[in-house]
Parts: C-alpha cells; sequence; structure tokens
C-alpha cells in the first residue's frame, strides 16, 4: 500500500463513516467518490485516489471478519417435550378401536415423532 500522507490525519474521521455504513444495505453505502467529496467538504486537501485504497482496503479486512450467527433455539437434552394425545377412531380389521396418538417434536433434531395407543 502506498503511503498516504495527507490522509493520515483523516483516518479516524473516514473509519468513523465506514464503521457507521457498514450496518447499511449496500445499495444505501456511498461510494468512494462521495466519501472523498464529504472528506473535501470537510477541509481534505488530498487525493481521491488515496481515500479509495484505504475504503477498498477497509471493508475488504471487514469482509474478512467472521460473520455473527443468531442461533433461533436452543435445547437441552433432558428438556420436557410437550406431548399432544388426541383420540382416533380406527378401522382395524373390521372393528372400529379407539386409540390415543402422541404427537411431539424431538428437542435436538425437530424431527415430528408420533406414536399410537391402544385405549
Amino acid at each position: 500500500m502506498q503511503p498516504a500522507p495527507k490522509l493520515g490525519a483523516w483516518l479516524v474521521v473516514l473509519t468513523e463513516i465506514l464503521a457507521a455504513e457498514v450496518k447499511l444495505p449496500r445499495r444505501e453505502r456511498r461510494s468512494t467518490q462521495r466519501l472523498f467529496e464529504e472528506l473535501r467538504g470537510r477541509g481534505y486537501d488530498g487525493a481521491h485516489d488515496s481515500v479509495h485504497r484505504f475504503v477498498k482496503a477497509w471493508r475488504l479486512a471487514q469482509a474478512r471478519l467472521p460473520a455473527k450467527s443468531v442461533c433461533a433455539a436452543e435445547f437441552c437434552a433432558r428438556r420436557s417435550v410437550p406431548v399432544r394425545l388426541e383420540p382416533r377412531d380406527d378401522h382395524t380389521a373390521g372393528s372400529a378401536v379407539v386409540i390415543k396418538a402422541a404427537h411431539m417434536k424431538l428437542s435436538h433434531s425437530r424431527m415430528p415423532f408420533v406414536r399410537a395407543y391402544f385405549s
């Protein structure tokens, strides 16, 4: 990376702007030209190329950071599972039999589990 002595004093300001824009969608972030114009308005008298190189390197470094993930639900292996018992009429071998079906979802795999019991 080439030295940018005029940009040195403006690195804090530019980093703050970039950090605030990281949370925005990509389409709403300012281009390097817009960032350069912002710094010009604040008194920066350096070149656009210095701003462009710094912004490109900063964004690349941010892209390499590990993404923060959110786990929607955590399950303990021993946690009780809600079970619904529903009476059902079943016609087995021509005769009507009332059975109860236990419905539940397994904690870790979220797989449905059904077991029928004769009344």
